[in-house]
């Protein structure tokens, strides 16, 4: 399901407000790459996460030819941990970004 600029904005600043943790996962046709990251700073164009340890930091522009849309937290199955809900950022060379918030499992 397509989401707008504004809806996208939005869930980055409530997971900087929740301190979520995020899985980020991102898909080229040259490489692939995950990591787990908090939402630092975010403005109308761009979103800064640091990593999960504060070593690395992403920053994402946020341009017109990007595509949001739902990121199905079912299609991302892990023994430790739980989806709840997610992004995916994608651009017209089909390259792509996701972000999954990450909760742990009672137990786990």
């Amino acid at each position: 399901m397509k989401v707008s600029r504004e809806d996208v904005l939005t869930m980055f600043r409530v997971w900087q407000a929740d301190g979520a943790l995020l899985r980020c996962d991102f898909s080229s046709e040259r490489f692939a790459a995950c990591l787990r990251a908090r939402v630092r700073e975010i403005t109308d164009s761009e979103i800064k996460l640091w990593s999960d340890d504060t070593f690395s930091e992403l920053v994402l522009r946020v341009t017109s030819d990007l595509r949001f849309e739902y990121a199905d937290p079912r299609d991302f199955p892990h023994e430790a941990t739980v989806f709840v809900r997610g992004l995916e950022f994608s651009w017209p060379n089909k390259d792509t970004i996701r972000f999954l918030e990450l909760v742990e499992r009672s137990g786990a």
